[in-house]
């Protein structure tokens, strides 16, 4: 299934309205930041909400629904080869950093940082 279809097929699951012109709600998202933390523990990226990250902050929203994490509730995941895989699942059209339109912050992170990822939601 390509790229579209799997996260319209995510938000669906998670009763998230998905515009065609404008994507998903921003109402409905409830990840609001991403911290990646190295295996030390420091911090080494942080990606803040952004019209062009709502797929990979809906990828860590599912993961807290999957998790039974109530809402407004901040969780960490660890950044780990299950992370990756998933993602790079989910996220097979972009997965590769040198293809176009450039930088993913999350998918970036992702690949790059072996730690942890504290999912910061909405209040």
């Amino acid at each position: 299934m390509a790229y579209p279809d799997v996260l319209r097929s995510v938000a669906q699951q998670l009763g998230i309205k998905n515009d065609p012109e404008t994507g998903f709600d921003e109402s409905q998202l409830t990840v609001s930041e991403l911290v990646f933390y190295d295996a030390e523990g420091t911090e080494v990226r942080r990606v803040t909400a952004t019209p062009k990250n709502k797929g990979g902050r809906l990828f860590f929203q599912k993961i807290g629904e999957d998790r039974d994490v109530p809402d407004g509730k901040d969780f960490l995941v660890d950044c780990d080869d299950e992370l990756r895989a998933d993602a790079a699942m989910i996220f097979e059209d972009y997965w590769k950093p040198e293809i176009d339109p450039g930088p993913r912050a999350i998918l970036d992170a992702i690949r790059d940082v072996t730690g942890t990822v504290q999912v910061i939601t909405k209040k």
